[in-house]
């Protein structure tokens, strides 16, 4: 098998065209690729309680076409430093949960530049398509991620290679309720939670959904995360011993 019949067989789905990543600190990249230039949960405004300086300004930024913000928190959704990029950048777009558009909204951001995400609809952008998914902290703590070491110490999942996380074709499909009988008075939400909210319940209800299926073989303890060959191997050792 020549090196062209393997690329044909292997990768027909993959263009030609090439993607650059750029980190800035936290949880923000640069995205580019064709003529989409795309930010992801920049962090950027000079606060007194950041521990580096920030690496960029808004000036920097002035060709991105769309800004991703995954959700409210100062570190995902900087809204001085999205009024200040809005201000340089006379057609980026920003995608924002549905939940905060409001509150992105009363920071004075241009509502016409607000894009409102929801889990399930598919969201268009020029050449950029976006797949809003809910919340996976808790959905990879329970199937995928593990920090895994060798006997002396030495770290074995260092990188993504090795560090699984969710994508979004690993997520089944889940509805969202609010409860909002009791909402909290603190925040604009009316959310309660402790620190990533997501992870809380996700975990608990994955795992006792997986042990009770299992419980029949005699399995009554696994330890997330729950990954197919930890699951695969429990079920080969009970029906041996069986």
């Amino acid at each position: 098998m020549t090196d062209k019949t393997m690329k044909t067989h292997f990768y027909p789905e993959r263009a030609s065209a090439q993607v650059t990543v750029t980190w800035y600190g936290q949880s923000g990249f640069r995205l580019a690729a064709g003529d989409s230039r795309v930010l992801v949960d920049p962090f950027l405004t000079d606060r007194s309680d950041r521990r580096y300086p920030p690496p960029a300004s808004a000036a920097d930024f002035a060709d991105v076409t769309l800004v991703l913000c995954t959700h409210e928190h100062a570190d995902h959704m900087d809204l001085p430093f999205l009024s200040e990029l809005t201000g340089i950048n006379p057609g980026v777009r920003i995608i924002v949960p549905a939940p905060v558009v409001e509150i992105a909204a009363g920071a004075e951001l241009d509502r016409s530049r607000l894009v409102a995400a929801a889990p399930g609809e598919v969201l268009r952008e020029g050449e950029v398509t976006v797949h809003p998914v809910p919340a996976l902290h808790g959905l990879g703590g329970a199937l995928y991620e593990e920090l895994a070491y060798a006997p002396d110490g030495q770290l074995l999942t260092a990188s993504y290679q090795d560090y699984c996380i969710p994508r979004a074709d690993d997520v089944p499909p889940i509805v969202v309720t609010l409860d909002d009988s009791a909402p909290c008075r603190t925040n604009p939400l009316g959310a309660k939670g402790c620190g990533e909210s997501g992870a809380i319940g996700g975990p608990p209800c994955v795992t006792n959904g997986v042990m009770d299926a299992l419980a029949e073989l005699g399995i009554t303890q696994l330890n997330t995360p729950l990954t197919l060959q930890k699951i695969w191997k429990a079920i080969r050792d009970a029906k041996v011993a069986g």
